[in-house]
């Protein structure tokens, strides 16, 4: 599994954008061996409440740091489990507590809490020299795109990507941003040179996705984090499989179905403790409760998924609905169809 932190669907071509921003994926995609979900969603506006929906197959109201998470379930089943982490997890809202103590390696490119490193190029030399075991899973977490990852000057392929006199804002964070993924791409494809050196790749399922998305002043917001918002919550999910034909499913997904898709497609049973549904299953009607993991305006919502059609109900701490959008399998636009 490779999550991207904060990378949002719309901005990479397979999902219709229009800058070249991931030659190696669109190679893959080109060739058939990558598949894509549709419409995936996040179950939060946040890096924890996400990974957390990842990993426990679980929404915020219901996870548990002691539930029984994909990290512990494969590692039970005899697998050897990896964590490459960019940055300091242990000191990010506890968030290495759903994986690390599964973990027989655990990475994080940062040692020392007082000298951070958000350099994905240093987290992939570490997984390049790592000897990884025939029955592995891995988890890679990435910063490349989030605001805080560090950018090599190679990859400053969109410029200006830094506010300046006749640079406006958002110029420059798109560009800066677009040249994230570009970066990313860049270490995706390390990834898959490794897992091919070693023999790996031909066995290999690769998930890659993201936690949440990221906002350019849509809604007059910036960033992440904060109230629930469609465009925060609307990621990725690129599938590399050899056998296709197990996901039938590629319309509609969230966060909490990779974990059960992974069991489902190893042969084993699906703990009865887990939300989400196998990949290999047909799109189905869903509801989904998202939660922002924070204090905030609009904390929570409800997004259910109703045949063709997608609607989110984002809501106050009282669950009051104040907001109604919808979108229609298919299309890119939300619509917004009531507002308190």
């Amino acid at each position: 599994v490779i999550l991207l932190d904060g990378l949002r669907g719309d901005y990479l071509p397979a999902y219709g954008y229009t800058r070249k921003t991931t030659p190696f994926l669109d190679s893959l995609s080109g060739t058939g061996e990558l598949m894509k979900v549709e419409h995936a969603f996040s179950t939060s506006t946040t890096t924890l409440v996400g990974v957390a929906g990842l990993f426990d197959s679980k929404d915020w109201e219901h996870f548990s740091f002691a539930g029984l998470n994909l990290m512990k379930y494969i590692r039970r089943k005899g697998f050897s489990t990896y964590a490459f982490l960019t940055g300091y997890h242990r000191n990010w809202y506890g968030l290495s507590s759903i994986y690390k103590n599964d973990c027989d390696y655990f990475y994080e490119s940062t040692e020392d809490p007082a000298v951070q490193n958000f350099d994905d190029l240093k987290t992939l030399k570490e997984f390049q020299r790592a000897s990884l075991k025939k029955n592995a899973f891995v988890y890679i977490h990435l910063l490349s795109t989030h605001i805080i990852g560090e950018k090599n000057p190679a990859f400053r392929k969109f410029m200006p990507d830094k506010m300046g006199f006749n640079t406006d804002k958002r110029t420059a964070l798109i560009n800066n941003y677009d040249n994230g993924i570009f970066q990313s791409d860049f270490v995706i494809r390390g990834i898959f040179e490794k897992l091919k050196k070693d023999g790996l790749l031909e066995r290999s399922t690769v998930y890659i996705l993201a936690d949440h998305g990221e906002l350019f002043g849509e809604d007059g917001r910036w960033s992440h984090s904060g109230s629930i918002q469609q465009n925060i919550l609307q990621i990725p999910m690129l599938i590399y499989d050899k056998d296709t034909s197990f996901y039938r499913n590629r319309e509609s997904a969230t966060l909490m179905d990779v974990a059960p898709s992974i069991a489902d497609r190893l042969g084993y049973t699906i703990p009865g403790c887990w939300q989400g549904r196998s990949l290999h299953q047909p799109a189905q009607n869903f509801s989904l409760y998202v939660n922002s993991g924070m204090s905030c305006e609009f904390p929570q919502g409800m997004l259910y998924r109703k045949d063709s059609l997608y609607e989110l109900n984002i809501m106050d701490e009282n669950k009051k609905i104040k907001r109604t959008l919808t979108l229609s399998n298919g299309s890119k636009d939300w619509k917004n169809i009531s507002s308190n």
